[in-house]
């Protein structure tokens, strides 16, 4: 092993960072799956909750609601012939535009003074008097007890930040159009920006994959070739003795098949059992941030122990049939040295019942197994279905509640199905790891075989001379 690492670590290096690459861009499809959602469609793209352009009256509304002095932060435009064509609310009234950063509490107090003055607006008692919103109206509103202002503010504080966040950006739309801005127009330039953006990301996710697969393939290759050149090479140096202890139908599938299975074993790890985990941790962490953990946490462990289950009865199975497929190899070996014996004394019949008796022992050993390796995707299936239906479930609550948007419950569907699918992959692990093990033991024993007869290298007497 440490030879293998130390001749190709720089491929096996390669592809861990391309592997982390990968797992970098699919976890960020579902983000812009999201916004594309969120942002695109409900918000009709409108990103911040942070009003950042307004007119001349909600200017001084909010800074009449707020501790923060707007002037800090929003300047007035000039009433050019650009300005006027981008905001045509300017040919009746002044316009401010966000000019520089928020700090987080001014940020917040500035959120909190829209949304009052957003629930204000859509008043209906007030709507039903006529009475205009300005900062004088405002004022009355918060200092007098007969028009219940502490109502506005215990509904304010029930809500949760994201309905903060939605009533805010409900009234930022409201405002663009009083502006004169086509919410059409910005909403399909968020939508077209935000699905190139995923075009890019998918074909060099593309890119990476084939990069991957191909230094994976060959890696897996070479250090299948070189393994069988040492089995060879060891297996020439062998005396009568050890040929007798292994046979040499042992030897022919411990060449073939046993590399065969170690190579394949090689490949997987380096394409998926390495990444599983790094997007599996990934996408564990995206969901950590959308609060739904405890419905991920049973569907792991239900996978946690359907593979340990298959595994406690697949096992021990899996050392069996190497041993039978030597035993195959072994009469068939016999059979084709010993034809013209076996014509001789008339034993055709001996020989093809006792092949078929090693054929059908593995047959059968072989059936058993992949019928109980079969049972791992359908069942696996049917758990991320199942986590799948509970998280349309519970998310469809927190929608209705106003705590989650439409687009954060598909992303977590995502990165579920992600987290659910790099078990998938441990899973495949799970099949092919204990044939391969079995393997990696029995090329091991031929390596790392004593020989009986071993070279002088000081040898008594010059050759040269003789």
């Amino acid at each position: 092993m440490k030879n293998i690492l130390k001749k190709y670590g720089l491929s096996f290096f390669a592809v861990v960072v391309l592997l982390f690459v990968q797992a970098y861009c699919d976890l960020a499809l579902p983000d812009y799956t999201s916004k594309i959602i969120n942002v695109g469609i409900q918000q009709k793209g409108v990103e911040s909750e942070i009003i950042d352009k307004m007119t001349d009256k909600t200017y001084a509304n909010i800074n009449s609601l707020t501790s923060v002095d707007l002037s800090k932060y929003y300047e007035k435009v000039s009433k050019t012939d650009a300005n006027i064509k981008k905001y045509p609310y300017l040919k009746d009234g002044d316009v401010y535009v966000l000019k520089g950063e928020l700090s987080e509490d001014d940020k917040k107090s500035i959120l909190d003074s829209t949304i009052i003055y957003s629930f204000l607006l859509n008043n209906d008692a007030i709507k039903q008097m006529g009475i205009d919103i300005n900062p004088t109206t405002i004022e009355y509103y918060t200092k007098s007890d007969t028009n219940n202002f502490d109502e506005y503010l215990t509904s304010f504080n029930n809500l949760d930040e994201s309905m903060k966040k939605q009533y805010a950006i409900s009234f930022i739309s409201s405002e663009y159009e009083r502006l004169g801005i086509n919410l059409k127009d910005l909403q399909m330039n968020y939508l077209f920006k935000s699905g190139t953006k995923m075009i890019v990301l998918s074909l060099f996710i593309m890119v990476v994959i084939i990069a991957t697969t191909y230094i994976s393939g060959r890696l897996a290759g070479m250090v299948a070739y070189d393994l069988r050149e040492k089995v060879v090479r060891k297996v020439m140096s062998f005396s009568k003795s050890e040929f007798n202890e292994f046979e040499t139908s042992s030897l022919i599938t411990r060449s073939t098949n046993d590399i065969t299975q170690i190579q394949n074993m090689l490949t997987m790890v380096l394409r998926m059992v390495l990444y599983a985990p790094i997007i599996g941790i990934g996408a564990l962490v995206k969901i950590i941030n959308i609060n739904m953990v405890w419905v991920l946490g049973l569907a792991i462990g239900a996978i946690l122990v359907l593979i340990i289950i298959l595994m406690l009865f697949a096992l021990p199975k899996f050392k069996i049939v190497q041993k039978l497929i030597d035993r195959l190899n072994l009469i068939v070996r016999e059979t084709l040295n010993g034809l013209p014996v076996i014509r001789a004394f008339a034993r055709e019949k001996e020989e093809i019942n006792k092949f078929d008796k090693a054929n059908t022992d593995l047959k059968k050993l072989n059936l058993f197994t992949q019928r109980l390796m079969s049972l791992m995707s359908p069942l696996m299936m049917l758990i991320m279905n199942g986590t799948i239906i509970l998280i349309y479930f519970v998310g469809a609550k927190h929608i209705d509640a106003g705590t989650m948007q439409v687009g954060t419950l598909t992303a977590l569907i995502s990165y579920t199905m992600q987290v659910i699918m790099s078990f998938l992959m441990l899973s495949m692990l799970s099949i092919m790891a204990p044939r391969a093990i079995i393997s990696i033991n029995r090329i091991k024993e031929v390596l790392n075989k004593e020989n009986s007869i071993k070279e002088t290298k000081n040898l008594p007497f010059d050759n040269d001379k003789i």
